[in-house]
């Protein structure tokens, strides 16, 4: 039996080997810009708000890229994320009318949606399920991320949270990607060994990061084959892990494993009531507030209002931790969260987007079977995703950095539908068979 045969029995599965790629060819301009879009991230231009190369290279990529393969935009979860980010800027633009913002202050917060939808839109028409340029621009994100910090950052931030840390993770899952089953012990140590290298510098959310995606890798590529009974079981492993991970760094902080700057830290932030989660996110406190104060509208992009700042470091006081200063925001309503940001900024239609996000974050995951093209690699992507739509702001980068995550994501899920569909074929599942005695087996779900 043929893989069109399947096909053509299920439409999921058309449109899984539709978009493939497999047999497409790859020209060396599309090759060079995949490179080359995420590296020009360190140059950037005044205006209105931060402009980068980047943006200026999509925008002129994207008219060729999508006169030609235009019609890959067509795939059902390209087509949701595409239309979630529509609705999220239109709520954008509504929530910025209701809100009277200022030209400054709405035309940033256009230009970071729709800069997102069009640099994901060129990614998935540039890679277009391509295994050689999605690593060629993860490649170019870690060149440019170490670019940026000599460039932009180096006389004012941390050399390894805000420089290095990232490009070495990216290099080494992609290294790590590349290990077959037989090597994967070899991969997670490698892995593992970077996050004790976060952890002793004072990076320890990417050392969180690099833990769970070694973990999880690990299951993944066993040859442990228990349903979903391996699903909760790697869950369970993950969170002792990152228990481990946690008792660890709490030991070595107080008794001064990672310097004097650590313990200091590490004091202020788990001095309350809310540990040390709360100490360092406790944004979301005033996030939430201002959150329930406007669910529907949000207040408006950069939305500014000192009271939510000065609440937080009230609240703060209160839960017996230090005061860190969020009055000296300009006023701006402090939030520290992909999620909780949109949601401030553009009301509900701007939560639904990251909502949708981090489903499609775990679905690609929790169906994933070990066997796509640089899995260990894609774990990484998808957790450090789902850590930054929780935990991290909506920076100027961010929005090529997360187009690309969320892309990576699709581009798991398509290849763990290949792989499905070739156990099939392995199987010998023909569709005369398959009409008499019902619906397809579970693996070529």
């Amino acid at each position: 039996m043929s893989l069109g045969t399947v096909s053509a029995w299920s439409p999921s599965l058309a449109n899984a080997q539709a978009f493939s790629g497999r047999a497409a060819s790859y020209s060396g301009w599309g090759d060079v810009l995949s490179f080359v879009i995420p590296v020009v991230t360190f140059v950037r231009i005044a205006l209105t708000g931060q402009l980068i190369l980047s943006d200026v290279l999509a925008l002129v990529a994207f008219p060729f890229v999508y006169a030609k393969y235009g019609k890959r935009l067509r795939e059902s979860w390209v087509v949701i994320t595409l239309g979630l980010c529509g609705v999220w800027f239109v709520s954008q633009v509504v929530s910025d009318i209701t809100n009277h913002s200022v030209p400054n202050d709405y035309l940033r917060g256009w230009a970071k949606i729709s800069f997102t939808m069009v640099h994901f839109m060129v990614i998935v028409l540039l890679i277009r399920n391509s295994r050689r340029r999605l690593v060629l621009y993860g490649m170019g994100w870690a060149v440019g991320h170490a670019a940026k910090y000599y460039v932009v950052d180096q006389a004012s931030v941390d050399f390894w949270k805000f420089g290095f840390s990232l490009p070495a993770s990216l290099v080494v899952c992609l290294v790590a990607g590349n290990f077959g089953r037989k090597q994967r012990g070899l991969a997670a140590l490698l892995i593992l060994a970077l996050a004790s290298v976060h952890l002793y510098l004072g990076f320890r959310n990417m050392a969180a990061i690099c833990v769970v995606s070694a973990v999880y890798s690990q299951f993944r590529l066993s040859n442990i084959k228990l349903g979903r009974a391996q699903l909760a079981l790697s869950g369970a492993v993950v969170a002792l892990a990152m228990w481990g991970l946690s008792a660890t760094y709490s030991y070595g902080a107080l008794n001064h494993w990672f310097g004097d700057e650590a313990y200091k830290k590490y004091l202020i932030q788990s001095e309350g009531e809310g540990g040390i989660l709360l100490g360092g996110r406790s944004e979301i406190l005033a996030a939430w507030h201002a959150i329930t104060d406007s669910p529907i509208l949000g207040h408006g992009s950069w939305a500014k209002d000192p009271q939510y700042a000065a609440w937080v470091d009230e609240r703060r006081a209160e839960l017996g931790y230090q005061r860190v200063g969020h009055m000296e925001l300009d006023g701006l309503i402090p939030s520290h969260s992909h999620l909780f940001g949109a949601w401030v900024e553009s009301g509900i239609a701007g939560a639904c987007f990251w909502c949708w996000v981090l489903c499609l974050v775990f679905r690609s995951l929790s169906k994933s079977s070990g066997r796509e093209p640089e899995f260990t690699f894609c774990v990484f992507i998808g957790t450090a995703l789902f850590w930054d739509v929780l935990f991290s702001p909506f920076g100027a980068n961010v929005r090529f950095t997360a187009a690309y995550s969320i892309y990576t994501m699709i581009f798991l899920h398509r290849h763990t539908m290949l792989a499905r569909m070739s156990n099939c074929h392995v199987q010998g599942v023909h569709r005369h068979n398959l009409v008499q005695s019902g619906p397809l087996p579970r693996t070529c779900y």
